[in-house]
C-alpha cells in the first residue's frame, strides 16, 4: 500500500485531520491542527429543520433578504452557492479564452480552473508584500489581461487592496474585462469590503460564510455583482446549488448581529494574543511575517519551510504549506482555540527556533 507523504496533504488544502492524522499514525484527537484559517468559534446552530430536507432547496427569498443586509448589497446583486469554491471554478467557464492575472503566492484554486478551462494565466509577484500598485501595474501594462483576480486581504500573505487601487486597475482592463476579488476573510472587518463599488461592471466579489461562522463544512458562499452577472451566474448553477439546511444556517447566522459583534471582539483578540505570544519566535524562521485576523504567515526559502513543517508535524502540530512561488514558501498557521493549544505550540516553536539559530543556513 501507498503510504501518504504528510507534507503533501499541507500543500494541497488545510483542514484535513483525518487524513493527517492516518498517514502520522496518530488518532486524530492527538493532532493539533492549524493548517486551515477557520475561526475556532463556530456559530452555535441548533434544531434543524429537518423537514425541509422532504422538499427541494428552491433559492430563499429570506436568505437573499438577509444577505442583502450582511454584504450591504440589494438582493439582485448577489446569488448564494456551495461556498466561494463553487464560484471560483464556475466563473473560468463563462469566458471565453481569456489572459488572466493573478498572484503568484495566494489560494491556489483560482488558478488552477483558470488553467483547467484553457485560458492563459499569467502572475504579478507578490512576495514580501510586492502587490500594490506600482507593481500591479506593471504586470497590467506588461500582460495586459482580460481577468485580474485579487485576494483581499490576500490568502497567505495578507495584504489588501483599497477602493481607489481597484478602480485604478479596473480602468486598465479592456472592455469585458473583470476584476474577481475574493474576500473571504474580509468579515472580521466589514468596513474593509470592497462591495460599496457595486455595480462597477466587470467587478465581482466572493464572500465566504464558512470562514468567519467557523462552519466551513456547510457549504455557503455568495457572489455579488452587477444584476447582468449574477444572474447569469445563476443560470450557469442551475437549480438547487445550495441544499436546504444550507439555506437556514445563512437565514439564521446572517441575521444575528449580536453574535457577529461579539464573534468580531473574540477574533481580533485572540489573534492579538496570538502575535503577541509567537512574534519573538518567528524571526527565528523568517524576516516577513504577516499577521490577520485569522492567521500568522512566514515567507522564507523552500528548504526552511519544509522543514519547519515536518518538524511541527513530528511535534503533531500540522501548518499550511504554499509553494508555488519559485524563490519563497510561505507557511500559514491558523488560530488556536484554546490557550493551552496555544502554549502547546509557543513551547514547540520555541524549541525548533532553539534549534534553527544552531543551524547554518545552508542547511536549512
Amino acid at each position: 500500500m501507498r503510504t501518504t507523504d504528510p507534507l503533501n496533504l499541507l500543500k494541497n488544502h488545510g483542514g484535513n485531520p483525518g487524513s493527517l492524522a492516518l498517514a502520522l499514525g496518530l488518532a486524530e484527537n492527538d493532532l493539533l491542527d492549524l493548517s486551515n484559517a477557520v475561526s475556532p468559534f463556530a456559530y452555535p446552530l441548533n434544531d434543524f429543520p429537518l423537514q425541509r430536507l422532504a422538499q427541494l432547496p428552491y433559492e430563499s427569498a429570506q436568505l437573499g433578504d438577509v444577505a442583502s443586509a450582511y454584504y450591504g448589497v440589494k438582493p439582485s446583486q448577489l446569488v448564494a452557492g456551495a461556498g466561494s469554491q463553487q464560484f471560483i471554478q464556475c466563473l473560468p467557464m463563462l469566458r471565453q479564452h481569456s489572459t488572466v492575472l493573478l498572484p503568484r503566492l495566494a489560494y491556489g484554486e483560482h488558478a488552477h480552473h483558470w488553467q483547467a478551462q484553457g485560458h492563459r494565466c499569467e502572475y504579478y509577484d507578490n512576495a514580501h508584500g510586492n502587490t500594490h500598485d506600482e507593481t500591479l501595474h506593471a504586470a497590467i501594462e506588461k500582460y495586459q489581461p482580460d481577468v485580474l483576480v485579487l485576494i483581499h486581504p490576500n490568502n497567505p500573505t495578507g495584504e489588501r487592496v483599497s477602493q481607489q487601487e481597484v478602480l485604478g486597475w479596473h480602468a486598465k482592463l479592456p472592455a469585458g474585462g473583470q476584476i474577481i476579488i475574493d474576500e473571504a476573510f474580509v468579515d472580521v472587518q466589514p468596513e474593509e469590503s470592497l462591495s460599496p463599488l457595486l455595480p462597477v461592471p466587470g467587478l465581482i466579489i466572493l464572500r465566504s460564510a464558512g470562514k468567519f461562522f467557523g462552519l466551513p463544512g456547510l457549504r455557503l458562499g455568495f457572489l455579488l455583482a452587477d444584476e447582468h452577472t449574477v444572474a447569469r451566474v445563476a443560470s450557469a448553477l442551475g437549480p438547487w446549488p445550495l441544499n436546504s439546511l444550507a439555506q437556514w444556517a445563512g437565514e439564521t447566522m446572517l441575521a444575528d448581529e449580536y453574535w457577529h459583534k461579539q464573534a468580531r471582539e473574540r477574533l481580533i483578540e485572540r489573534a492579538l494574543h496570538q502575535s503577541a505570544c509567537l512574534q519573538p519566535l518567528l524571526s527565528a524562521f523568517s524576516e516577513s511575517a504577516s499577521f490577520t485576523n485569522f492567521f500568522i504567515s512566514m515567507q522564507m526559502p523552500h528548504k526552511r519551510a519544509e522543514w519547519l513543517c515536518r518538524e511541527l508535524l513530528c511535534q503533531h502540530i500540522a501548518v499550511r504549506y504554499y509553494h508555488q512561488h519559485s524563490n519563497y514558501a510561505c507557511v500559514r498557521i491558523g488560530l488556536t482555540a484554546s490557550d493551552r493549544d496555544l502554549d502547546r505550540l509557543q513551547s514547540t516553536l520555541t524549541y525548533l527556533a532553539n534549534i534553527q539559530e544552531g543551524l547554518s543556513s545552508r542547511a536549512i
